[in-house]
C-alpha cells in the first residue's frame, strides 16, 4: 500500500469481505514505480495469481471469465487505436501468438509494426502461475536498480523472452483503465449510463 494507504485499508475492512486479506505497505512508493510494489506482494503468494491494477473499471462477468478461462500467465486486452501513445500497447509473436514487448507512453516505430501483429492495450489485469510469479521475482530482482522506479510494462517486456505470456482479448463494453481525466469522464458515463451492470 502506498498512497492515502489508511483510507484504502480502511475502505477493504468495511467490505465485510470473507476472503482474508492482507495489506503489504510500500514505504517508497513516492520515489518507485508499480512493479516493486507488485513484487512485494507476489513474495507473499503461494499460488497462482491474479493481479488487479487500482485504475480499472469492468463488468464482473468479464473478470471472471477472464480468471477461469485464460492461460495461467496472461494479460487481458482490449481492442485501441495503435496510434494511441497512452495506451500500453501489447506486441505479439507473428508464430505463437504469444505477448512479445508491451510499449507504453509512445508511438510504435515502423520496425515494430512490421515485426510484430497488434495485440491492442492491456488494461491492467494479469495472471502469472505460481512458477511464473517466482521466474518474475528472481527476474527483478536480478535488475532491481534498473526496474525499482518503473512501470510493469518494461520488466514484462523484457520477462518475455524467459517465460510464454499470452493475451486474453476482451471485446465486451466497460472495460476502462482509468489514465487521465478523460477515460474517468467517459467511464463514469458508461458506468451511470448502465446501472444493471454489476462493475468493479
Amino acid at each position: 500500500m502506498g498512497h492515502n494507504k489508511e483510507a484504502v485499508k480502511d475502505y477493504v475492512r468495511g467490505l465485510g469481505l470473507s476472503l482474508p486479506v492482507e495489506f503489504v505497505d510500500n514505504e517508497v512508493f513516492l520515489t518507485t514505480g508499480n512493479t516493486l510494489s507488485m513484487v512485494m506482494g507476489l513474495r507473499l503468494c503461494t499460488d497462482d495469481v491474479l493481479i488487479l491494477d487500482g485504475d480499472v473499471l469492468y463488468p464482473f462477468d468479464v473478470l471472471r471469465r477472464y480468471s477461469a478461462q485464460s492461460a495461467p500467465s496472461s494479460f487481458a486486452v482490449v481492442p485501441v487505436d495503435i496510434d494511441d501513445h497512452e495506451c500500453a500497447k501489447v506486441l505479439l509473436d507473428r508464430n505463437t501468438g504469444a505477448i512479445r514487448h508491451f510499449i507504453t507512453k509512445r508511438a510504435l516505430t515502423a520496425e515494430e509494426k512490421s515485426a510484430y501483429d497488434f495485440g491492442g492495450e492491456a488494461i491492467g489485469f494479469f495472471k502469472l502461475s505460481r512458477q511464473a510469479a517466482e521466474k518474475f521475482i528472481r527476474h527483478y530482482e536480478n535488475n532491481e536498480p534498473r526496474y525499482r522506479e518503473l512501470l510493469w510494462e518494461i520488466p514484462f517486456s523484457e520477462f518475455s523472452g524467459q517465460e510464454a505470456l499470452f493475451p486474453w482479448h476482451i471485446r465486451d463494453a466497460g472495460c476502462f483503465e482509468i489514465d487521465s481525466p478523460e477515460d474517468y469522464r467517459e467511464a463514469l458515463d458508461w458506468f451511470d449510463s448502465h446501472p444493471s451492470s454489476p462493475a468493479r
